[in-house]
């Protein structure tokens, strides 16, 4: 929303996705993840935030990208990642970050810490 108060679809999915519950992104998920892999994460934020799905295109980039985030940041910034995925909802949470393959990643994220 800017601040005339309207809201701006600029792919012309945007209503569809929201009255279905759906994340996505607005190029090809696989070239946002290369380019930005912590949208992985963010993706999957927004999806526990508000009860939303990820898109099929984007779990399946998710699952073929995974270890760029391991290899693109630090464990920290990946642990205050993992903490805003579980801060929206523990239990849709954990079940997105094992559904996503990103179970491993945040056990060694949070091991690291102890």
């Amino acid at each position: 929303q800017l601040s005339d108060g309207k809201v701006y679809d600029v792919t012309g999915q945007g209503k569809k996705d929201f009255q279905q519950g759906t994340v996505r992104t607005y190029f090809l998920p696989a070239e946002v993840i290369r380019r930005n892999p912590i949208t992985i994460l963010r993706a999957i934020k927004y999806a526990c935030k508000y009860g939303f799905n990820l898109s099929k295109d984007l779990r399946e980039a998710i699952g073929e990208s995974v270890n760029l985030l391991a290899e693109s940041y630090d464990n920290g910034r990946l642990e205050m990642a993992f903490d805003e995925i579980i801060m929206q909802g523990a239990t849709s949470g954990a079940r997105m970050i094992k559904e996503n393959g990103l179970e491993n990643l945040f056990m060694l994220v949070k091991k690291e810490r102890v």
